[in-house]
């Protein structure tokens, strides 16, 4: 079962290099995984998220 799982695990590895292995696709999936960082960072009642400037999801915010 563990051979079978990291089988998988390195497809998988495998198929996000083949995916994501362009600079402009490279960027992509960085600013989806800062979405799905803050998003799960804003369960609770405390939902009040400070973002540096340069922060991917701050310059959009920005327009920039």
């Amino acid at each position: 079962a563990e051979i079978l799982e990291a089988e998988g695990e390195q497809e998988y590895m495998k198929i996000l290099a083949q995916a994501y292995g362009e600079e402009d696709r490279s960027e992509f999936y960085s600013f989806v995984r800062s979405l799905d960082a803050l998003k799960a960072s804003m369960k609770g009642e405390d939902k009040t998220v400070i973002l540096s400037a340069d922060s991917p999801i701050a310059q959009i915010f920005e327009g920039k």
